[in-house]
């Protein structure tokens, strides 16, 4: 066992750089004057704890210096309360209910994703990945990537991925803590596979500072050659683990996890600012289309619920959204007017002027400052869920599938046994008013309805 699993670790290692070298050495170059982008996830980080959007707590400085340089969006909504989904939507600009999979099968569509065409423009395309729970490549977010940095293959990682790993005899072996559990794991001697899905296998924990490194490392070996980047921080997903010098600046005698939670913030943030000034002295900041957003937000106890993928209320849809290259985002820019992320995958592909511009659903964000455009009007803004596996009977995502929709100034919710809320967001932003039942907002719930097809995701 012990040299199989020595040479599975060598071969995955030889396999990825082959695998590597081929995606790159297959592709046409592309003119090295074509700008790079760099794609920024800060996994589960809602606007709400931000000091760039007027949190109290200073926890992202280096996003305020960002913002003075690009623009900002006050209000950007993702299309899902959890990670698979979202960052599919943002690959390939199609909405959630577009696109098969769910919280056990991996995303699958016939849509290009923005890594595929940037790898066709004959760019260097590469991801750098923390949340191996839903990014990692067993999910389908790998396609079009000459790399794909998830697990680390050392022999835990293979050995837990492997045949082997996931047998009962193996899983009970490791689990025994007493004589008696060991020796009835070897008498209930059974190689039988059991797959848990690809969310329930083991991985080990990567730093905001660790993902940083590796990027630049990756970058810093392409010489001359564009590059289409995304990375995904995790520190601020639960259990929000940050430096020590981070978590004792940003404690909360009184609320422990939304201290931890600045914390790890403001820790991404530390990376980010160290990242793009490294950037910056390597002479390719300029040229690069910097985009720094989340998957989707967090709840700390509003309408009495905790984490994120069991509702569609404000907390979990709003995230941050910034943008950066100097040649055609204009600095120090707000954008008041209400966006989704569906609307991010034609955006840098316009930015970039990679064509051709029809092959990403969506409307390019440019629009929001292109002299003359006025207040373009983008994609719908329409948010989906799907029902957990026996999920908690105080979730309102236990009625099943769930759908939402947004426009100038309300915020419509579907649950999946008919009932239905609507709240003017813009003044009610804890969404703790109801107006489903008053008289006036008939004409908006019907409108709102129809969004979302009057019933639920499927």
């Amino acid at each position: 066992m012990v040299g199989a699993v020595l040479m599975l670790t060598v071969g995955s290692l030889v396999a990825r750089v082959v695998r590597e070298r081929l995606a790159l050495g297959t592709a046409v170059p592309a003119d090295s004057a074509r700008p790079n982008v760099l794609l920024l996830i800060e996994d589960t980080v809602r606007p709400a704890n931000l000091s760039v959007y007027g949190y109290s707590r200073p926890t992202t400085p280096e996003l305020e210096r960002l913002a003075h340089e690009g623009a900002t969006f006050d209000l950007a909504f993702s299309t899902s309360p959890w990670t698979l989904k979202s960052h599919a939507t943002m690959f390939t600009g199609l909405y959630p209910n577009q696109l098969a999979g769910d919280f056990h099968r991996p995303v699958r569509t016939k849509a290009p994703t923005l890594a595929e065409l940037f790898r066709a423009g004959g760019y260097a395309t590469g991801a750098f990945v923390a949340n191996l729970i839903y990014m990692s490549r067993e999910t389908g977010l790998s396609r079009g990537f000459g790399r794909y940095d998830d697990y680390h293959p050392t022999r835990r990682q293979v050995l837990r991925h492997s045949w082997i790993g996931h047998t009962p005899i193996f899983t009970e072996l490791i689990q025994a803590r007493t004589v008696g559990q060991l020796v009835r794991a070897g008498t209930t001697f059974s190689l039988k596979f059991n797959d848990r899905g690809f969310n329930n296998r083991t991985y080990e924990r990567r730093p905001a500072g660790e993902i940083a490194a590796a990027f630049l490392k990756w970058q810093g070996s392409l010489g001359n050659r564009p590059f289409f980047a995304f990375l995904n921080f995790f520190d601020a997903h639960e259990p929000y683990r940050s430096p020590p010098a981070f978590g004792a600046r940003f404690a909360l005698d009184d609320n422990k996890p939304v201290g931890a939670y600045d914390g790890a913030i403001a820790n991404i943030d530390h990376e980010i600012g160290r990242l793009l000034d490294e950037l910056r002295r390597r002479g390719v900041l300029d040229n690069t289309i910097v985009v720094v957003t989340s998957d989707h937000g967090e709840q700390f106890g509003e309408h009495g619920l905790h984490g994120h993928a069991n509702s569609l209320y404000l907390p979990l849809l709003q995230v941050p959204l910034l943008i950066r290259y100097p040649p055609r985002v204009p600095a120090s820019h707000r954008v008041v007017e209400p966006v989704t992320l569906r609307d991010l995958a034609a955006t840098i592909v316009d930015l970039a002027g990679l064509r051709p511009h029809s092959t990403v659903p969506g409307v390019s964000l440019t629009g929001r400052w292109v002299a003359g455009a006025g207040s373009a009007p983008g994609s719908e803004i329409k948010a989906y869920v799907e029902q957990w596996t026996n999920p908690d009977p105080e979730w309102p995502v236990r009625y099943g599938p769930m759908s939402s929709a947004f426009d100038e100034r309300f915020h419509y919710i579907l649950r999946g046994d008919g009932a239905e809320e609507l709240f003017e967001y813009r003044t009610d932003s804890l969404e703790l008013r109801n107006l489903a039942t008053s008289a006036e907002t008939i004409p908006v719930m019907a409108r709102l309805r129809a969004l979302v097809g009057g019933k639920t995701a499927p």
